[in-house]
């Protein structure tokens, strides 16, 4: 703001214009203003294209952090909030693609980037088509189905133990998923027929070292569905007695074989069930009872003591 000075002789001819207090305060506002609003323009820019970038290369928290700062800085920008919805949609609409392609590491990194770097702004959950507990469920839905892809390859290659200890993991972290429990009871109940019909041929060794495995998880058992009829003979107690009952067989095939003299095929016997028994302190005594005989035997036989008829006699 200018004002008008008068010479002496008091004409109002404006000699110079002075700046005032109020004027250069004004001025200065409006300077900072257009500075202050050209540097904005320029963060939202560059952080636009951090988002775009973060996007493209599959960084989802990343992007989402670059949002976050851009709504801190400018608050009141509806453009800005407009394009941190954006953003969300936009990672929520590529975990959903994953999922439905069966690429659950890649969607449930998405839906796990969501749940991570979820904003409680009203503004916000007001302007999205889904919400947290959305993204929680994807990506619990995503991790149990890795989990059984998982254990259903262990299961393929032979490991039932490292399958059955995957799922017994992953429902400690997700109790009552029941994507998780259906599977996992529908492995351990073909894994309880599967021991049950090798006890009806008579192969010991086979029922007792899959009634084995399954005792070593029944405590993971107890509130599991899909169990049917097969529940009450999968508790610890149950599955011990099977264990034993398969013990108890194998023992006395060795101990037929070792009456015949058959030592080395009765030690080869009863170590099929120390396989899955180790404790077993009866077979673990007839197995020590057998080697010492039959090298015993070895020893006679390599000085020419012993008759080939009467090798390994135990009679």
């Amino acid at each position: 703001m200018r004002r008008a000075t008068v010479d002496r002789a008091g004409r109002g001819r404006p000699r110079r214009a002075v700046w005032t207090g109020v004027g250069l305060v004004a001025v200065a506002a409006v300077i900072l203003g257009a500075a202050c609003a050209s540097v904005k323009r320029t963060t939202v820019k560059e952080s636009k294209a951090d988002v775009a970038r973060h996007l493209a290369a599959g960084e989802y928290g990343k992007a989402i952090e670059s949002q976050k700062a851009l709504r801190r800085a400018d608050p009141e920008n509806k453009r800005v909030l407009a394009g941190y919805v954006q953003t969300l949609e936009t990672i929520k609409k590529a975990a959903d693609g994953a999922r439905g392609r069966a690429g659950y590491a890649e969607a449930a990194a998405g839906y796990g980037a969501l749940v991570d770097g979820w904003d409680p702004d009203p503004a916000l959950a007001a302007a999205l088509s889904f919400g947290k507990s959305d993204a929680e469920a994807g990506k619990r839905s995503c991790l149990a189905a890795l989990t059984n892809e998982q254990a259903k390859r262990m299961l393929d290659s032979g490991d039932r133990e490292g399958a059955l200890a995957v799922w017994r993991k992953a429902l400690a972290a997700q109790p009552g998923e029941k994507t998780l429990s259906a599977p996992f009871a529908a492995a351990v109940v073909a894994l309880k027929v599967e021991a049950d019909r090798a006890m009806a041929d008579k192969d010991q060794a086979a029922a007792g070292r899959t009634y084995a495995l399954l005792q070593k998880h029944a405590g993971a058992f107890a509130g599991l569905e899909g169990l049917g009829k097969h529940r009450t003979e999968l508790t610890a107690g149950r599955l011990a007695a099977a264990v034993k009952t398969c013990s108890r067989g194998i023992l006395d095939r060795g101990l037929a074989a070792y009456r015949k003299g058959e030592l080395e095929n009765a030690i080869g016997i009863w170590r099929g069930a120390l396989a899955f028994d180790p404790e077993n302190a009866e077979i673990g005594k007839a197995v020590e009872t057998a080697k010492a005989q039959l090298s015993k035997i070895k020893k006679l036989d390599l000085g020419g003591q012993t008759p080939a008829s009467q090798k390994y006699s135990t009679r």
